[in-house]
């Protein structure tokens, strides 16, 4: 997950006990971290070069993603997250993300709920976070290879139908 600037990471991850997220390699590799897959194979490399850190570089455990995510609903971090929310830029197509990007955030509705979230993808690997400000809720989705995008879709359907009530519109069909 890319939300916060590396630096920021390291002074968030103590107070928030996140123990097991990282961004070097050789940290990641130490809580066996899985290789992406890719047509069923391994790819090639394991991650982005060290360069791309913020935009994909950072590793978690689903929990420690959750505990992230409940802070920002939650209070315990050094400024008001809640700016993070506010709409700045309409996303062209609001049936696959959302409707708006906020700082960081994609910003969305589920009937009629307010629905934050982040995803970030790598080489053979996804992960969405998901929350809910007004129920709570927080929801890690991760996947390996294939189609994830999908995986990660219909499981926060769902979860959102079990823990919330909530329907997942459905995403428009691609027009080639």
């Amino acid at each position: 997950m890319s939300l916060l600037a590396l630096g920021d990471l390291y002074r968030l991850c103590e107070p928030l006990g996140l123990t097991h997220t990282w961004t070097p390699p050789e940290d990641v590799l130490r809580f066996r971290a899985a290789m992406g897959h890719e047509d069923g194979r391994t790819t090639p490399v394991w991650g982005l070069m060290r360069s791309m850190g913020p935009a994909g570089l950072i590793c978690a455990r689903p929990a420690d993603v959750v505990a992230f995510g409940r802070a920002h609903l939650e209070g315990g971090l050094p400024a008001n997250p809640g700016a993070m929310w506010e709409p700045r830029v309409d996303i062209p197509n609001p049936y696959t993300l959302g409707r708006q990007w906020g700082i960081g955030w994609i910003l969305g509705e589920r009937s009629g709920q307010q629905v934050i979230s982040h995803a970030g993808n790598t080489i053979g690997r996804h992960a969405v976070l998901w929350a809910v400000p007004d129920t709570g809720t927080v929801v890690c989705v991760t996947a390996n290879g294939g189609r994830s995008g999908e995986f990660t879709r219909a499981v926060a359907t769902e979860l959102f139908a079990e823990l919330d009530g909530l329907t997942v519109p459905s995403p428009t069909p691609k027009v080639s």
